[in-house]
């Protein structure tokens, strides 16, 4: 029943009409936290979301919260999926009614929301665009930073992009790899010059999650003051289409880049790379 519920919640809600209705309707939720998974794309946001979200005291949403409302751009309007840098100015959230449109997001998410926890889970990529946005309005706001190789990032921004479908000004089949490496740098440039600002801050890597799960969850669980549930590992994970056990897939990636592209990707990302010790 709860797999058709989210079935159903995805495909209804993802429609405008709908958006709109929900808009004016009920009340604005207060959970007690609002919890925003961070990070780069193919950096493990997912995996860890569909992570948490099997905890009794967490609501989601079955996707990006940026599909399930209107009040929110996302970079695939503007022909750039997967690389919000480039579009970044429309990403971002500014204005006199910010207030206002805090709360049609809330309403919105109200109604595609599955699971009635004190903690309302959301995750989409470009929202790292809109931390300021958020940690005002959403209060409190809780930030789970996630960061990973930004040389497997690159290479599974380039592989799963698809510019042709969202009519692409500038390319007709795969972005260069540079500008995936570009897009992982400027996240975790964002994320680093706003984090002191944020109210509730957390960060972990994917390759400690993958290769120690529980201790990870643990320290989340910790952060967000809620109860440790063992169960949240134990199981395969269905992410992207695909269940399977949770594990480190950096070497398939890196397997995938040539010399070429792994020079290209340390042009433009190079101090993040050594920052974080990442190595291809």
């Amino acid at each position: 029943m709860q797999v058709i519920l989210t079935r159903l919640k995805n495909l209804l809600m993802r429609k405008t009409p709908l958006q709109r209705l929900a808009a004016g309707c009920g009340s604005v939720p207060r959970p007690q936290k609002w919890v925003f998974i961070i990070g780069c794309y193919n950096s493990g946001t997912t995996l860890l979301a569909r992570l948490l979200e099997r905890h009794s005291q967490v609501q989601s949403l079955p996707g990006e919260g940026v599909v399930f409302t209107d009040a929110l751009t996302r970079p695939e309007e503007f022909g750039w999926p997967r690389l919000w840098f480039k579009c970044r100015q429309q990403m971002e959230v500014h204005g006199a009614n910010t207030a206002e449109l805090a709360g049609r997001i809330k309403r919105q998410w109200r109604w595609a929301a599955i699971g009635k926890g004190p903690c309302f889970l959301e995750k989409s990529i470009a929202n790292t665009a809109r931390l300021e946005f958020f940690n005002d309005h959403f209060q409190p706001a809780y930030f789970i930073h996630l960061t990973r190789n930004g040389y497997a990032v690159a290479e599974g921004i380039q592989r799963k992009a698809d510019p042709t479908r969202w009519r692409n000004p500038d390319y007709s089949e795969r972005y260069p790899i540079d500008l995936c490496a570009q897009q992982w740098a400027t996240t975790e440039e964002v994320i680093t010059a706003q984090r002191d600002r944020l109210d509730h801050y957390h960060a972990l890597s994917y390759e400690d999650l993958t290769v120690s799960p529980e201790q990870e969850i643990s320290r989340i669980l910790q952060f967000l003051e809620l109860p440790d549930e063992s169960h949240l590992v134990d199981e395969e994970v269905r992410v992207h289409g695909q269940r399977r056990p949770i594990s480190n897939l950096n070497d398939l990636s890196l397997r995938n880049l040539a010399e070429a592209d792994i020079d290209a990707i340390e042009r433009v990302a190079k101090d993040w790379l050594d920052r974080y010790d990442y190595r291809a």
